[in-house]
């Protein structure tokens, strides 16, 4: 099974939250509705899977320029 798939389970008064949130989430001026859905769901520590690739090269890239920093190979 591919880890995208497995469910996260989130505390319940959090869902709850996030859902309540969703309902009623107006877009403030300049933002649209994707926008404000995107905020909630960070907010609720939900991030889709690039973000996490993304994190993960950042995380590579450090610590190669911290090595490199140190002398070492």
């Amino acid at each position: 099974m591919s880890p995208i798939n497995i469910p996260a389970y989130i505390p319940t008064n959090i869902y709850r939250a996030m859902v309540d949130q969703l309902m009623v989430a107006p877009a403030a001026p300049g933002h649209d509705l994707r926008t404000r859905l995107v905020e909630i769901l960070g907010a609720a520590g939900v991030w889709p899977i690039s973000c996490l690739e993304d994190r993960l090269d950042e995380r590579r890239r450090r610590l190669e320029r911290e090595k490199k920093d140190n002398g070492e190979k």
